[in-house]
């Protein structure tokens, strides 16, 4: 076994390139073949000049060089086995490292087009959202609100600013993201004045929680344009979150208008909440659900 065990490094790297089309030609292949037959010649004629120069049967038995050979013929085919099984084994070993290498390449390009498709839906939210606001103080403006109006508005460029500087991230504690959709409240509190309840209830254990920036603002935004705005007298909106087995829970409620009949989730979306679930769905898979409901008092 000395020479297989002497050229093993060699035997295993010539696995890969018989594995491989292009590399794999016939000049390859038959010098492959001729090292094979090479390795058993010499380990048969070694083995046999070994036992004639030790002769471990001695004194009951002396075998010439003769005998001593025909005796190791009888261990060809376990030396014919050898050497293919180290190919085969180096090129399994080659096969497994190319299939690692593909998959880390893969599991980096599934990440950066999922890096991508986060990033364009939060860009996407961004004039969504400027549109509505700007749509608000043009109503306070219609109605001689100027001073609510001007508030309202240098509000929103505070409001923008914060935004901008957490540009980048698709992520960020749960404290952060309660932080600007409240700041984004108050911004609606100047349009919709006394008749509109505010109350945020955020369990403490969850403030550190990672979730997607910019998730809860749609959602607000939502709760205002179509059940706040829609109904008249006072409103109440609530913000909340809670851990549960491990899972954060986050909702936003209102006692508005309420939804319009036969609303399905699948069907009635627009930008906000489809950009909520596309977003939710590219970060967690399943583990991650929107649902809605309609409330015991409306809303």
């Amino acid at each position: 076994w000395l020479p297989c065990a002497l050229l093993a490094l060699w035997i295993l790297g010539i696995g890969p390139r018989l594995g491989d089309g292009p590399r794999c030609t016939s000049a390859l292949a038959a010098r492959t073949v001729g090292l094979g037959l090479s390795l058993v010649l010499v380990s048969l004629l070694g083995a046999t000049a070994v036992m004639v120069w030790l002769q471990p049967y001695a004194p009951v038995d002396y075998y010439s060089f003769r005998q001593a050979f025909a005796l190791q013929m009888y261990g060809i085919p376990a030396d014919m086995f050898v050497y293919p099984a180290m190919l085969l084994a180096g090129y399994a070993a080659a096969m497994s490292r190319r299939t690692r290498a593909l998959e880390a390449h893969e599991a980096r390009l599934e990440a950066d087009l999922t890096r991508a498709q986060l990033d364009a839906l939060r860009v996407e939210l961004a004039p969504h959202f400027l549109f509505n606001a700007l749509h608000s103080i043009a109503a306070l403006i219609r109605t001689q609100s100027n001073d609510r109006a001007l508030s309202m508005l240098l509000g929103l460029s505070d409001l923008l600013r914060t935004a901008v500087d957490g540009a980048g991230a698709n992520t960020a504690p749960l404290a952060s993201e309660i932080g600007l959709v409240t700041r984004y409240v108050d911004l609606q509190q100047l349009r919709f004045g006394d008749r509109l309840d505010v109350r945020v209830s955020v369990a403490p254990e969850t403030a550190s929680c990672e979730v997607p920036t910019l998730l809860l603002q749609p959602l607000v935004e939502n709760a205002f344009r179509h059940g706040i705005a829609r109904q008249p007298g006072r409103c109440r909106l609530e913000i909340g979150s809670m851990l549960e087995n491990g899972v954060v829970h986050l909702w936003v409620q209102d006692d508005g208008a309420g939804l319009s009949p036969g609303f399905r989730l699948d069907d009635t979306v627009g930008t906000g909440l489809r950009n909520v679930r596309l977003r939710l769905q590219r970060l967690y898979g399943d583990a991650a659900t929107v649902t809605h409901a309609r409330a015991d008092g409306g809303g």
